[in-house]
């Protein structure tokens, strides 16, 4: 090594010190914007928490006034009972639909579409 100047000792110090300066306020500014992060999350997590509650106690009172109103009513159940087991049909149709043609499939529609009003009438009727 050469031995150097006072001149060009004083400038390799003040390009170290403008290094360490630089990446001093760059760990500043990370930590600060991780801090922001961690207290939004936080803030994020709580309000999650607290709208899951409400959705929770909501869809609770919700299935026990169902519970109640299915265990006072048999037609009740019976009504809820058929409406499945029309969706489930309608649903089979879909899928059977996608299977046979469509001038086979638009006769099978026509098909579940009576004997579903016929089942609908019979339950409105009892």
């Amino acid at each position: 090594m050469h031995p150097q100047t006072q001149p060009e000792l004083a400038a390799a110090a003040r390009r170290a010190t403008d290094v360490t300066l630089a990446a001093a306020r760059l760990v500043g500014r990370v930590l600060g914007n991780v801090e922001r992060l961690v207290v939004d999350t936080t803030r994020d997590a709580l309000a999650v928490a607290r709208e899951s509650e409400a959705l929770y106690r909501t869809a609770s009172e919700a299935a026990a006034g169902v519970a109640v109103a299915v265990r006072a009513s048999p037609r009740f159940t019976r009504i809820l009972a058929e409406a499945a087991r029309l969706a489930a049909r309608y649903r089979l149709h879909q899928t059977h639909a996608a299977i046979v043609g469509a001038e086979a499939a638009e006769e099978a529609l026509d098909a579940l579409h009576h004997s579903s009003a016929e089942r609908l009438f019979a339950l409105c009727v009892e």
